[in-house]
Formats: structure tokens, C-alpha cells, sequence
């Protein structure tokens, strides 16, 4: 896991004030791999959402591309709702694969950038290493297919902004 902070005290927060596409997380084109495929009956994940928008101000993304060593990016904001989880899984990076045909999983880069500070029972985990207790602009990022998880399991919102690009 490779983690840092944007101080994003000069930006008006967007996040609570953008509409939102309702998504089931189990897209199978845009989805992901449980990282034990075996246990994929344990979930109901047909039931879990979360809201999804790609409305991001302008500044939020030139400050981005300022500071993420990338060369193309996509980007999403995510609203997880409280009693959602996404498994322990890998991304098949389906959408941003559509835009680059040829490309290697290997050579993507995914930074989740939180929002909000963070809220008892907002859980990040990346390849066994949890995060909490964030701040907002703090970012974590992995690499490729790592397996990570999200959930939340408190009582507020969950807001992140996911960056999908090409490692340099």
C-alpha cells in the first residue's frame, strides 16, 4: 500500500451535492475477482450498492494531475452507504481496459482519495494491511490485480474519489 495527503483545505467539498447512479457492484464487465473465488456464496452481493458519479469540479482533477505521476486517468466518486461492503477482491479495471486496449493490469495504478475524515466503521484494506482514521485528502493506491476490501459499517456515508491511470 502506498499512502499520502492532498491538502484539499482550499477546495469547497463537491462530494454531498452531485447526483448520484445508483451501481450493484456486481457489474460483470466493470466488476471484480473475489480474491477467494470460492467463498463468492458466502456474499449476497446482488443486494449491496453503492452510488457512483463522475462529476468532479475542475480544479479537484488539474490539482490530481499535479500531483499523481500518471499519464491518462479516469475517475469516479463513490458514495458507499452504511451496512455496504465490497469484498476482499482485485479489480478487472473493465471501463478504463475499454478506453486502452493493450494494456497490462499490471501497468495500472488505482488511488482512493478520501473525501471526508474518517467515521467508526469506515474500513479500507489493501493486500492484508488495513487503513482507518484518515483525514480528509488523505490517499491510499495500489497497483494492478492487489486485493483489497472496503466497507462501511457505521452509520454515515462513505465518500471516496477513485483515480484509474497508467503508471509512468
Amino acid at each position: 500500500m502506498i499512502e499520502g495527503h492532498i491538502d484539499l483545505t482550499k477546495f469547497e467539498p463537491f462530494h454531498k451535492n452531485i447526483e448520484y447512479e445508483h451501481m450493484r457492484w456486481k457489474d460483470k464487465q466493470q466488476g471484480f475477482n473475489f480474491a477467494v473465488p470460492e467463498l463468492e456464496a458466502a456474499y449476497n452481493i446482488d443486494s449491496l450498492q453503492v452510488g457512483v458519479s463522475r462529476n468532479v469540479p475542475d480544479d479537484y482533477l488539474e490539482l490530481f494531475k499535479s500531483i499523481f505521476n500518471i499519464s491518462s486517468f479516469s475517475y469516479a466518486v463513490q458514495k458507499m452507504f452504511p451496512g455496504n461492503i465490497l469484498p476482499y477482491h482485485s479489480d478487472k479495471y473493465g471501463f478504463f481496459l475499454s478506453q486502452h486496449p493493450g494494456l497490462k493490469i499490471e501497468n495500472i495504478i488505482r488511488y482512493i482519495v478520501f473525501l471526508e475524515d474518517w467515521q467508526p466503521g469506515h474500513i479500507s484494506e489493501i493486500d492484508g494491511d488495513s487503513h482507518t482514521k484518515w483525514k480528509r485528502g488523505d490517499w491510499i493506491s495500489w497497483r494492478g490485480a492487489t486485493p483489497h476490501l472496503a466497507a462501511n459499517l457505521g452509520f454515515e456515508d462513505r465518500y471516496t474519489l477513485q483515480i484509474t491511470g497508467i503508471v509512468k
